[in-house]
């Protein structure tokens, strides 16, 4: 199954700007970036013997500050933003790329992971998707693993509205404008589904107005 908008959040175009404009926190969607990146990989509790999956893992910031394992797989749709991973991930013994999308990329054989992380991608999946993903997250999880997200979410559709209220008036407004073409979460809805498909010790920690982590083991 590939996702509705596979195609359309290809980031093909962007990738030569991509990682000046992605750290630059002065943006209220990229505030919070690094603290984000550095709680999901202490999340994760990524061991050297590891497998690790990093789902939309573009130009390779996340999985760079994984400081050892036994395997990583990089999956991004992106063929142009995975091209500049390599550099950064000299210091790990073992990265498979994949050029695959977010929901795809669970149609191939893949070991049993020990660990699933990814950030700032699920938001190009559609409501209806993100318990799909859930789904396959679960199932290609060995018993124990941990799956760690970081992404543009909202705690919930009432707190979305409070906050396009309070920022209607200003230059952020666009901000929320240019969300309305993407699918950012719902902690609430996403907690209630991530344990619906068996995930348990969920946590959730905010990093700013508009990112969240998220943290589940999958039992056993």
């Amino acid at each position: 199954m590939r996702s509705r908008h596979a195609d359309e959040f290809n980031h093909d175009p962007w990738a030569d700007d991509y990682d000046r404009k992605v750290l630059d926190e002065s943006n209220p969607i990229r505030t919070g970036y690094a603290e984000l990146l550095a709680w999901t990989i202490e999340q994760a509790r990524i061991t050297p013997a590891s497998v690790v999956m990093d789902l939309g893992s573009g130009t390779g910031n996340s999985a760079a500050r994984i400081p050892a394992a036994g395997k990583v797989i990089c999956v991004d749709i992106s063929a142009r933003m995975a091209e500049q991973a390599p550099a950064k991930l000299s210091h790990l013994s073992s990265v498979e790329h994949v050029e695959a999308d977010l929901l795809e990329v669970f149609e191939r054989p893949l070991p049993p992971l020990d660990a699933l992380i990814s950030t700032y991608s699920v938001h190009h999946l559609t409501e209806d998707e993100k318990p799909v993903l859930f789904d396959h997250v679960h199932g290609s999880l060995a018993p124990g693993g941990r799956a760690v997200f970081g992404d543009l979410m909202f705690e919930s559709e009432a707190a979305r509205a409070e906050i396009d209220r309070a920022w209607q008036d200003d230059e952020r407004a666009q901000v929320m404008r240019s969300l309305d073409e993407e699918f950012p979460w719902f902690v609430d809805r996403a907690s209630r589904e991530l344990e619906r498909v068996g995930f348990v010790e969920l946590e959730t920690r905010r990093f700013s107005t508009l990112s969240w982590g998220i943290a589940v083991k999958k039992s056993g």
